[in-house]
This record gives C-alpha cells, sequence and structure tokens, in this order.
C-alpha cells in the first residue's frame, strides 16, 4: 500500500463522541430514537434519519444478487505540514502556526482522499443507473455499502493497511469533498474552519446522505473491491501479460 496515502487515519483528533452516523448498535430489529428521529439500522452499523428510512422503504425493489460494483482505487499523494507554511499569511506565534499547518495537511488529505471515494460513489450510481433491477439505488445506497456493510475483503485490507477505523475517515473524506472537491489553498481556509474541521466535515457528510437517499444493500448483493492505485495497475499488468501468452 502506498504510505502517504493513508497518513491521514489519525485524522479522529478532537473527536470528543462519535458523531451519530458512526454510533454502533447491533440490534435484530431498528430502534428508533425519539430524541434524534434516527432509526438505528437492523443489520449493524448505520444510522439514517426516519425521512430516509420512508424513502428507502418506498423506493425498495427486489435487487438481483451479483452485482459486481467497480473496484475502489485509492490514489497516492504528499501533503505534509512543510509543504504549506502559514508565517506570511497570518503571522501567529511558532506553535499555533504548526499547528494549523499540521491541521491544513490533514484537511488536504482527506480532500483527495475524498475525490478518489466520490469518483467510485459516482462510478456506482451510473452503473445501476436505468436498469429496473435497481430502482430506488442512489448514492446512499452505495455509501452505506462502504461504510457500514463492506465485504469482508475490504475489511481485512483496511485493517491490513493498518486503517481500523476507515468508516470515521471515509465518512468525512465524503463529507469534505462536498465543498472542496480539491483541497483549497491555504489562504481560502479561515482558522476557525482549520482548527474544527472535523466537526464540519461531520456535518457535511450528514447533510450529503440527506439529500441523495437510496435503498438498502447488502455485500452479499453487491460486491467490490478495494487496491491502492500501484497494485490495480500491477494487476491490471499481470492480466495483459497472461491475455498475451494465450
Amino acid at each position: 500500500m502506498d504510505s502517504d496515502r493513508f497518513a491521514c487515519a489519525h485524522l479522529t483528533g478532537g473527536l470528543r463522541k462519535p458523531p451519530l452516523f458512526m454510533v454502533a448498535y447491533y440490534v435484530r430489529h431498528g430502534v428508533t430514537s425519539q430524541a434524534t428521529g434516527l432509526t438505528v439500522l437492523p443489520w449493524g452499523l448505520g444510522l439514517v434519519h426516519n425521512a430516509a428510512m420512508e424513502s428507502l422503504a418506498e423506493a425498495k425493489s427486489s435487487v438481483r444478487t451479483g452485482w459486481e460494483l467497480p473496484p475502489l482505487i485509492l490514489y497516492p499523494f504528499k501533503c505534509q505540514p512543510s509543504d504549506v507554511s502559514f508565517a506570511e499569511i497570518d503571522p501567529c506565534p511558532e506553535e499555533t502556526r504548526r499547528g494549523l499547518e499540521s491541521r491544513y495537511a490533514e484537511m488536504c488529505m482527506l480532500c483527495y482522499l475524498g475525490r478518489d471515494l466520490d469518483r467510485w460513489l459516482r462510478q456506482c450510481v451510473e452503473m445501476v443507473a436505468g436498469n429496473p433491477h435497481t430502482d430506488g439505488l442512489g448514492e446512499s445506497s452505495f455509501v452505506n455499502l462502504l461504510l457500514f456493510d463492506p465485504p469482508a475483503a475490504v475489511i481485512r485490507k483496511m485493517h491490513d493497511w493498518d486503517v481500523p477505523n476507515f468508516q470515521l475517515v471515509f465518512a468525512r473524506a465524503i463529507g469534505l469533498n462536498s465543498v472542496y472537491p480539491v483541497p483549497p489553498a491555504a489562504t481560502g481556509v479561515s482558522e476557525p474552519l482549520l482548527r474544527s474541521f472535523h466537526l464540519y466535515a461531520d456535518a457535511l457528510f450528514e447533510a450529503r446522505v440527506r439529500l441523495a437517499p437510496g435503498a438498502e444493500i447488502r455485500h452479499e448483493d453487491f460486491d467490490f473491491e478495494i487496491y491502492s492505485s500501484g497494485e490495480y495497475a500491477r494487476l491490471l499488468e499481470r492480466d495483459w501479460l497472461a491475455d498475451a501468452t494465450e
């Protein structure tokens, strides 16, 4: 795995409690919270708003099994605190400056990751569009599949890459992608945003999944693989060489 790619695995810092969408409940039946208006999905880890659940129930149709989704390919990037300096942008004490530069680098890493995840989500939506067997599927269908019910091979690979909290990292990257499809310039980000960008990312994620509801899908019906770009290139090269020798 490209080591720079998941330097963002530590981006849970500053979170005093898990965001609503990451609270894990293991129940046999959906549970509705009167305080939050959220329903716990009966199959595991997710929370969705009741309005979205109603939309899912109305839209859900029989889905054929055996769909092979596009692979999720994650590209390398390099964004270290040393790559940016706030000294000329906003003169401040050295300790404060270093903290802001570190937060900016973390935010940029999430933006790069969000670009890859957004690409995959769009590919999945395009793949099922117009198919009568997939009526009711939307972006949130694949978001929930990725975060809350991914194939076992994806979970194993994320642990092998030492990113056990990938759901939280991915969710924040997806949220930030809504407003920053590419990393913003350092001059275009305010200090309050940098200090608490993880909270903004959590809120943006929740807004994004509300705006694009979709029917629930399971990994038994929709399979996919996750690769680093280098790994995927080697896989393609191996396949091409095998075809050439036949």
